[in-house]
């Protein structure tokens, strides 16, 4: 320390001091998180009555709510309105509905003209009667006597007149009976990773709480089962061929894992590991497991992953994959309300060495709320409700910009204390003062921190091969690599534009055609940008190896009119999405689509620049007699003379060149306002191109 106060100057001391100063104010400014009513919903019934609430993902004005009393209904925020969607005790007869505790919509709920469209399901359990006696479809094996059923219905909405339930949609999936009143199905889900192109799209995964009284049996200890609820036949499900228990004559088919005891909650991680998590509540805690399919815990049970502190009923939502907040990319949340309520980000479960962080939620009106509920959005946002005053709150971090204006008036509406005032006086006068300190330290270091001298220090060459699986790394001219890696040792690939994120590919993130139009979309609006005032466009990949080193690999840098590397945008731009495509094999194949190698990246066609000599050129031509001797070089023969051109040739190449570059530009600006797509802008500049060559 001495040293440094002695040999280094003044403002250099007086940069560092105010640099960690600001970090300081800035990491606990970032650590927080706002909560902003967006809208309030009319309550209606008791809320300890409340079960679970789902956004529409076909309008993300409404909301689906659903009720122990066996009622969903459907929220509309933008009216305020709150309407029974369905009504279940209407369609169990004889009075025998006990209660509703499960319910979950299709993934392709949304998705028109596909199986499951305006598809929902729920769980509820019924009295067993002597009128009503229905045989059930998973029997209880070693289970003689039973009261209760536990019943899973399929129903259909009216795709004509919408939020109504199609009459006589009913249809039953499965029955199953018990004796136990502990036993009951509290999870409807299908996993939110699995894609359309996947085999396994579609499987429902239904939790079944486990009794104290039957702990040894099979289905009704606690258990998950997996079906394909789509009617076959006479069945009302199939079972997947690659359920564990298949040639298990003392297990249920549909069962994945047994014992399991008092499930809370199951949620996946990542879509291609036969595996899944479950938390079990405990008095302020919940236990977190890791269950692999196959799983029977009836003898004997691992250890949790981890012990979590904080409200035992609160749920973990799916790994969040928002854009607002890029801190909490690739994180379970989950609700807690120890010293006040806040939000706990979670990671490396399937490590084992789980990494938590809590952020405190700034809303002065949460602090009377005993119950709060979170869910995330279409867009993986997380969201607040409150079933007791109907709130819906938006958590908002100060990235996020995703407001309307009428929820970010409300919130600057309320006066500040004079106190926040001269605090935020005396941080924006540190923040001029380090201003002008940067500006003296970039003068001094200009040379030293130069683009070019950045780039020295850099690897500029990639080169990988599918055979062998290698990544090579190259610095200027060299030869040889200054690094090289096989896949296996690849952890995650981020590419970045001007040092903005375009995109990241890793164990649980693949690569398909839809981010490739996305990179390509970003990459075009760069490209059409002038290159002026000194701008720098660059592209870098960094790669991230497993023991978290990290290699940054600029494959394009050019600044102004310089450009810094030996690759071309264009090819660089081929080079990188040949790179996406092959590291997302490598490291995520089964969340990566098949390439269509007909795609080829383009990038918008630049006026082309047609050069006007200042001065009128002169043409000199010589009449040469036929009887005379014409010297000659090596490149002319006798008589081969230069033909001199005319204006009107001139005029009529510059004019169809204007034509030709009119036609172009429109067609450009015809794309960019979604007048013509990608395929009729293509096909019509080769119309254009091809007549000009006729002409």
């Amino acid at each position: 320390m001495g040293y440094w106060l002695k040999n280094y100057p003044t403002y250099y001391k007086l940069l560092a001091t105010i640099v960690i100063c600001l970090v300081l104010v800035q990491s606990a400014k970032a650590e927080s998180i706002d909560a902003v009513n967006v809208a309030s919903i009319p309550v209606v019934g008791p809320s300890n009555q409340w079960h679970n609430i789902v956004f529409n993902p076909i309008d993300d004005q409404q909301l689906y709510l659903s009720y122990g009393n066996g009622e969903v209904r459907v929220v509309d925020i933008e009216h305020s309105t709150n309407e029974v969607l369905l009504k279940l005790s209407k369609h169990v007869p004889d009075n025998n509905f006990q209660s509703l505790t499960a319910f979950a919509l299709h993934p392709s709920f949304h998705h028109k003209n596909q199986l499951g469209y305006l598809t929902f399901y729920t769980a509820h359990t019924e009295k067993q009667s002597a009128k009503n006696q229905h045989r059930p479809s998973i029997n209880s094996i070693e289970l003689k006597e039973t009261n209760v059923d536990l019943i899973v219905n399929e129903w259909q909405l009216n795709d004509k007149v919408f939020n109504t339930v199609e009459p006589n949609s009913k249809r039953e999936i499965l029955r199953l009976s018990t004796s136990e009143p502990e036993n009951s199905i509290n999870q409807l889900s299908f996993n939110p990773y699995v894609k359309t192109w996947h085999e396994n799209y579609g499987y429902l995964y239904i939790s079944i709480i486990g009794g104290k009284s039957l702990s040894n049996h099979p289905l009704l200890s606690g258990s998950i089962l997996r079906i394909s609820p789509t009617k076959f036949g006479l069945r009302q499900y199939t079972v997947p061929n690659d359920n564990p228990f298949q040639n298990n004559d003392k297990i249920n088919n549909e069962i994945i894992a047994t014992g399991l005891g008092k499930i809370h909650q199951f949620f996946w991680q990542k879509a291609r590991t036969n595996s899944l998590f479950i938390s079990q509540a405990e008095q302020n805690r919940q236990s977190v497991f890791q269950v692999n399919y196959g799983n029977d815990w009836r003898q004997s049970r691992p250890k949790a992953l981890a012990q979590l502190e904080g409200d035992s009923n609160q749920t973990f939502t799916a790994v969040y994959r928002g854009k607002s907040t890029p801190a909490f990319w690739q994180h379970h949340l989950r609700l807690i309300s120890s010293d006040g309520w806040q939000l706990e980000t979670i990671t490396n479960l399937a490590q084992g060495n789980v990494s938590q962080r809590k952020w405190p939620i700034r809303n002065k009106n949460l602090t009377t709320q005993r119950n709060l509920s979170l869910l995330l959005d279409q867009n993986s946002e997380p969201w607040l409700f409150s079933p007791v005053n109907g709130n819906l709150l938006k958590l908002v971090t100060d990235i996020d910009s995703g407001l309307n204006d009428e929820a970010k008036i409300s919130e600057t509406k309320q006066p500040e204390p004079q106190q926040s005032r001269s605090i935020i006086t005396f941080l924006l006068a540190i923040a001029i003062s380090a201003a002008a300190v940067l500006i003296v330290y970039t003068l001094k270091h200009s040379s030293k921190n130069s683009t070019k001298a950045q780039l020295k220090r850099q690897y500029t060459r990639l080169e990988f091969s599918v055979g062998n699986n290698l990544v090579s790394m190259f610095k200027g001219q060299e030869t040889t690599p200054s690094i090289e890696l096989t896949t296996d040792n690849v952890a995650q690939s981020e590419i970045l534009l001007n040092e903005n994120s375009l995109n990241i590919i890793n164990q649980s993130q693949g690569f398909n055609h839809v981010q490739e139009a996305a990179i390509n979309e970003k990459i075009a609006q760069d490209y059409r940008q002038k290159m002026v005032d000194d701008k720098v466009r660059k592209l870098t990949v960094i790669i991230t190896t497993k023991n978290k080193k990290k290699h940054e690999v600029c494959l394009y840098l050019r600044k102004g009119n310089n450009r810094l590397t030996k690759p071309s945008y264009e090819e660089s731009l081929t080079l990188l999405l040949d790179w996406c495509w092959f590291i997302a094999m490598a490291i995520s194949p089964d969340d990566t689509e098949a390439r269509d190698t007909s795609k080829l990246p383009t990038l918008p066609s630049r006026k082309k620049r047609i050069r006007v000599p200042s001065e009128p050129i002169t043409y000199i031509h010589k009449t040469v007699p036929t009887n005379t001797a014409v010297k000659t070089n090596s490149d002319h023969k006798p008589n081969d003379y230069v033909d001199e051109p005319s204006t009107i040739d001139r005029q009529t190449t510059i004019q169809s060149d204007s034509e030709l570059i009119n036609s172009l530009e429109k067609l450009v600006k015809f794309k960019e306002q979604g007048i013509l797509t990608e395929a009729e802008f293509n096909q019509a500049k080769a119309k254009l191109l091809k007549d000009l060559v006729q002409n």
